[in-house]
């Protein structure tokens, strides 16, 4: 039996129980912050935003800029959530989220003479889907929404400014000590294998002494399965999970991935992370592994403070015997009273073309704040 014919009896059953079993249940998080709203009194409508801005200064061995955006992974943004008793023991939730217009919030230099060029990126539309969900038996969700095995790869107790080498996403690399324009950008070189969000039928089991499980079909066939753990074990915080993912030739045909993340009392925390594809029509499979380390503490009365070091490394992303990596050292300063952030990062990311090309470093100085209300 492959993994799609489990999937789909997965997530039918799942349908079924959050459908046809008496059940009760949290409503749908709004995230960080947000305040009751609506008209209707039969369910709870709750409203909420976060406006987050940056500002960086890129190197990329040949010119050198500062450009503002907003957050490199939690973007400025606005959302709705409601939920209502659907009966005794089953909550129904629906959640809108969108991305904010931003004011030249892309970051390049321009092709011909290396000044500073910005994009507008307009409003997009982030997540739409509806849950119903059971106190015992799980949560259903139907809508625009992550794939089952989103977030294997990357799981980390550190709080980060940015994940996943998206500083600078947009610039494009230079060779040589003339700089001539090499045709790939940042962006171009990752491949983290962790599948994105799309339009699913989802199916997320209770936890069982910290274990849980999640399936998805999304539209198009892809077919997603995730086993995820969080508990303690001698003392130490301890979150992992793997995920398979049969993306129906979308360039990953199958993605496989998974991390482990621990924590000690102390504020002291480590992850690794590691994935693999396997493509069909090519020998080009990429592969990505990540590994660091974090420390949080509470040096004033801001609230928490994290430090960390994190390193990427990906392979065939790009080409074949491509070979990318990023280094990052941060610092993310918590603001509790209103539930905000502000603090600074310093990326070095390196490419390798296999070709034997001289292609420069690029340097990321980020800084960002963030407010949420």
């Amino acid at each position: 039996m492959d993994i799609k014919t489990i999937l789909k009896t997965s997530v039918a059953a799942g349908a079924l129980m959050a459908l046809a079993a008496p059940m009760t249940l949290a409503p749908v998080s709004s995230a960080e912050a947000g305040n009751e709203v609506g008209t209707n009194s039969k369910v709870k409508t709750t409203f909420g935003g976060r406006v987050h801005r940056s500002i960086m200064h890129i190197d990329d061995g040949q010119h050198d800029g500062i450009f503002q955006s907003d957050g490199q992974s939690a973007n400025s943004e606005v959302w709705l959530s409601g939920s209502g008793q659907l009966t005794e023991s089953v909550t129904l939730g629906a959640y809108l989220r969108w991305d904010i217009e931003k004011n030249a919030g892309g970051q390049a230099f321009d092709g011909a003479d290396g000044d500073e060029a910005t994009t507008s990126p307009g409003f997009g539309s982030k997540n739409e889907y509806i849950t119903f969900n059971h106190k015992s038996m799980g949560k259903l969700t139907i809508g625009d929404h992550d794939e089952a095995g989103a977030g294997a790869p990357n799981l980390h107790y550190a709080s980060l400014l940015y994940d996943t080498a998206s500083a600078g996403a947009g610039i494009e690399f230079t060779t040589g000590a003339n700089g001539a324009w090499s045709g790939v950008t940042v962006g171009a070189i990752w491949d983290d294998i962790d599948p994105g969000t799309t339009n699913v039928i989802r199916y997320d089991s209770p936890a069982f002494g910290g274990l849980g499980l999640a399936a998805s079909l999304a539209q198009g066939g892809s077919a997603s399965m995730k086993l995820s753990y969080a508990g303690t074990i001698s003392g130490l915080s301890l979150k992992a999970a793997v995920q398979r993912t049969n993306a129906e030739g979308a360039g990953n045909d199958v993605m496989t991935s998974g991390s482990v993340a621990v924590k000690h009392s102390s504020g002291l925390s480590a992850h690794v992370g590691h994935g693999k594809t396997e493509t069909s029509g090519t020998e080009i499979d990429a592969e990505y592994q990540t590994y660091g380390i974090g420390y949080a503490a509470k040096f004033n009365s801001l609230g928490q403070t994290d430090l960390y070091v994190i390193k990427h490394e990906t392979e065939e992303a790009a080409a074949d015997n491509a070979e990318a990596d990023e280094i990052t050292v941060g610092i993310n300063q918590a603001l509790d009273s209103v539930g905000g952030r502000i603090g600074m990062a310093y990326s070095q990311i390196s490419y390798d073309d296999g070709l034997g090309t001289d292609i420069n470093d690029i340097d990321v100085i980020y800084f960002e704040t963030g407010f949420n209300f």
